[in-house]
């Protein structure tokens, strides 16, 4: 075994709109990285693995139940409202999850599939409509403010069409369906849709230029562009760049 030798663990950011292969991509990274590094995930679902771990092991697996039932809630009765509920709730759980994995299994590596300033204050423009009347600046730090996460070791954005996300999500929903059953539910959100992605996407490279003008270290990978196995090697790429 490994052991990066950082008193923390090697924080890794991978964000995109939905579709852009997130969950996918970070799952992949811990498979390649787990016999090496005790590697985990603080999003929805929560994991750790290891070398000397036989499986994966998932956690939280209740409080993360029950924010997708709010969402699945809110999506079913078409209530932008109480999917900002579900939002503000997973925020600050998030938070929490993400402190109590790093004090419990001291992981060598950490991946957030989102980071919760960066993704609150862009998907705060569709499920809080109020706030498209602020600066983005000015709901940047905001959203510091409440969510009090800074820039990770490692910050990737993933790049994708609005047209060729929905296919993925559309996709991904049918084979989830097909299984006996599934770790977490899938169905499509209310902003899974070209139009709205792509009002999504424009928020998250507004948001992202300020963060590099800011001096953040923010590498963009186009998934259109390269097959997963593609994706996953520069990102591990990235990582070993890092923490050897």
């Amino acid at each position: 075994m490994n052991k990066i030798t950082n008193e923390m663990p090697f924080e890794v950011t991978i964000t995109g709109i939905d579709g852009s292969g997130k969950s996918t991509t970070i799952s992949d990274l811990v498979d390649r990285l787990s016999p090496h590094y005790v590697v985990a995930h603080s999003g929805r679902p929560s994991y750790v693995d290891g070398p000397d771990m036989n499986q994966r092991k998932y956690l939280f697996e209740s409080s993360i139940s029950s924010i997708d039932r709010m969402h699945e809630i809110g999506d079913e009765l078409e209530s932008k409202s109480a999917i900002a509920l579900a939002n503000i709730v997973n925020v600050a759980l998030w938070g929490r999850r993400h402190e109590k994995i790093i004090k419990y299994y001291n992981p060598d590596i950490i991946f957030s599939g989102r980071h919760r300033t960066v993704d609150s204050a862009v998907y705060s423009t569709y499920y809080f409509p109020l706030t498209t009347q602020l600066p983005h600046t000015m709901r940047t730090s905001i959203a510091e403010g409440i969510t009090k996460t800074g820039q990770p070791d490692l910050f990737v954005y993933l790049d994708i069409a609005p047209e060729t996300a929905v296919k993925r999500i559309e996709s991904r929903i049918e084979k989830e369906n097909l299984k006996p059953e599934t770790i977490r539910p899938k169905w499509k959100h209310m902003h899974e849709n070209p139009e709205d992605l792509e009002c999504l996407k424009e928020e998250y490279e507004r948001i992202l230029s300020r963060y590099k003008n800011l001096g953040w270290n923010i590498h963009t990978i186009n998934v259109e562009e390269s097959p997963q196995n593609e994706v996953v090697d520069k990102i591990e790429e990235l990582i070993y760049k890092r923490i050897i």
